[in-house]
């Protein structure tokens, strides 16, 4: 199998794994699987010194599509989700309005 091949098929598969992320947890988690430092993206690019030299172009523009294609998506789909601040799914988000919590001085008397 040459890297082509497998260069095609980590888009597939990112971009299936992706579609199903319906969070911005799930989203986080995707990113970091195949755009972090070390993710899947690296390690096919980490193959490309193994390449022919008289194949490394083709493929250097493969892997350079790939990673443009992935980048493209992601912002597509965090995008999608909605805007992602600091608040999470299922977070909400503090009323600094309110008066803030007074500490507890003392505790109550063991007997009581």
């Amino acid at each position: 199998m040459s890297l082509l091949d497998k260069i095609n098929e980590l888009q597939a598969a990112a971009e299936k794994q992706l579609a199903a992320a319906d969070s911005t947890d799930a989203v986080e988690a995707w990113r970091v699987r195949y755009l972090g430092s070390k993710g899947e993206l690296k390690n096919a690019m980490k193959q490309l010194k193994d390449v022919p030299a008289e194949q490394k172009p083709s493929v250097g523009q493969a892997l350079n599509r790939l990673k443009q294609a992935l980048q493209d998506a992601y912002a597509a789909r965090k995008a999608a989700l909605g805007p992602s601040g600091a608040v999470r799914v299922g977070e909400a988000k503090p009323d600094i309005t309110l008066p803030g919590e007074r500490p507890r001085i003392g505790h109550t008397h063991i007997l009581t």
